[in-house]
């Protein structure tokens, strides 16, 4: 969750802007029908999908879960404005990563935006890359499946062909738009706005010499949601989710990250150059 994310909306009045450009985002590493702005995920075993975006223009964001609305939003991606990151509930102040883009349901004949698993987003570059650098001149199946007690992600490639997307491409909804959606439905309207219930901005603990004073570490557990609810199912329950916050984490010494490393079982790389690199390697580990 970049701490600088209040950059303005160019083209929208928004003072905060939800996640960034895939694109535009830190490079991945696998080791360190509907109207409105609904935002689908994978509900079913099989969904074939023709992406309408390539994936430098998907739009990546963290998401908190709100236990008592049943769904999911987007963190702001600052600690001082996020209601989420500064929830007394534990689970509700952790988030998890999402992709958003705008595709074609082959079965449905409609254009929504998904929400697309961090799990597989190496593998649909990777086969974006072999396909010419386009994602867009295929169907992909996503799949969903049971394993380890918990719900696992895949893809296959069906076969290409040409397909005019004109049409389609007219039916795209606006990312920013349906992510600010989804936040004030949780929290009544924006920071900014009229309606916002998330409280007043917040101010970050700071220690004497002018820095961020490190939080307690907590156990790192695999968090249980409940049930999906017919409105807008719980789809952070399927993904292992850390217990410790990002802001949480960038703020600890080396030691401490170390220690985190060592409670959540993740393998310590033997070389990392910077302390960011060490988060980020194990960010991208319990994703």
């Amino acid at each position: 969750m970049p701490e600088d994310a209040l950059a303005g909306l160019q083209g929208k009045d928004f003072l905060v802007k939800f996640g960034v450009k895939q694109g535009e985002a830190p490079a991945f590493d696998s080791e360190s029908g509907q109207q409105g702005s609904y935002i689908k995920y994978f509900k079913d075993a099989e969904t074939r999908l023709r992406f309408l975006e390539d994936v430098t223009d998907w739009t990546e964001v963290w998401m908190h879960f709100s236990q008592s609305k049943s769904r999911d939003y987007p963190c702001t991606g600052s600690k001082s404005t996020c209601p989420g990151c500064n929830h007394e509930n534990q689970k509700e102040s952790r988030a998890s990563k999402r992709y958003i883009v705008n595709a074609l349901g082959v079965k449905s004949g409609y254009v929504d935006l998904y929400k697309i698993p961090v799990s597989i987003i190496e593998d649909l570059i990777r086969l974006e890359n072999n396909d010419g650098g386009s994602i867009q001149k295929r169907d992909y199946t996503i799949l969903k499946f049971q394993k380890d007690d918990g719900t696992k992600y895949g893809v296959d490639k069906e076969d290409r062909d040409q397909l005019d997307l004109t049409e389609h491409k007219k039916l795209m909804k606006d990312h920013q738009e349906a992510l600010a959606d989804a936040f004030r439905e949780v929290w009544g309207g924006l920071p900014e706005e009229d309606g916002y219930s998330g409280g007043d901005l917040y101010e970050l603990p700071i220690s004497k010499a002018g820095y961020l004073q490190p939080q307690p570490l907590k156990k790192v557990e695999k968090v249980e949601f409940p049930d999906d609810p017919p409105s807008e199912p719980a789809a952070q329950r399927d993904e292992e989710q850390q217990e410790i916050s990002e802001a949480q984490l960038r703020s600890m010494s080396e030691d401490q990250i170390t220690e985190v490393y060592k409670r959540a079982g993740v393998r310590l790389p033997d070389s990392w150059g910077s302390k960011d690199a060490l988060v980020d390697r194990l960010i991208a580990a319990l994703s």
